[in-house]
């Protein structure tokens, strides 16, 4: 549909087609990858489309924000960043975007500022298994691996859903950095001290 959904990885190449986005294989076979963002990808007028190695992403950038597709997890997500075009700085190998008022953003790795607007990351994890005949379930402690900053507070807003009910019925946020909450890497203090590693004081 547009030469600028365009992108070549080793695994093939990209391309946007009037039923959504799909890879085209070196031996010529045709995958649906795009399959779970087909909606969104169908009617879009995409700016541009960036590769970037070190994050093993493909970005398809338009006008409302771009979809970005993690061949390494082969995930997809959905960004707002606004874009009217796209280039690829050379010295860094990350994107350069011209916004549709006139602005370049060019990216950094390290700060995630979004021009000092704040933004969101919603993260949907599976369902814990039913528990069985006089089966006693309990989730005591809940965990994230990565890299936090001191210098860059944010919160994680937790909710939990009963029984596959489509309404969460209990809320938790954890505010960071905060030393109540978080004295070790294990969670100990504020959360995870009671006698079986429940959250007390919440």
């Amino acid at each position: 549909m547009s030469q600028d959904s365009l992108a070549l990885i080793s695994s093939g190449l990209f391309f946007q087609s009037p039923a959504g986005i799909r890879l085209l294989s070196a031996g010529g076979g045709l995958s649906p990858v795009g399959q779970p963002v087909d909606s969104l990808a169908r009617g879009l007028r995409i700016a541009g489309t960036g590769v970037v190695g070190e994050d093993q992403e493909v970005r398809f950038y338009h006008a409302q924000g771009a979809l970005v597709f993690n061949y390494l997890y082969n995930t997809w997500s959905t960004w707002t960043c606004r874009a009217a075009g796209v280039g690829r700085n050379p010295n860094t190998g990350l994107a350069v975007l011209a916004s549709p008022d006139g602005t370049i953003w060019d990216e950094t790795d390290g700060q995630w500022l979004d021009n000092g607007s704040p933004y969101r990351q919603r993260v949907r994890f599976g369902w814990l298994r039913r528990g069985d005949l006089m089966d006693f379930q309990r989730v005591r402690r809940i965990g994230a691996i990565g890299e936090a900053s001191p210098l860059d507070p944010h919160k994680v807003h937790v909710e939990v859903f009963y029984d596959e009910r489509e309404f969460a019925e209990e809320f938790f946020d954890f505010v960071y950095p905060d030393p109540t909450q978080n004295e070790d890497d294990f969670g100990a203090g504020f959360f995870g001290a009671g006698t079986f590693g429940d959250t007390e004081g919440i």
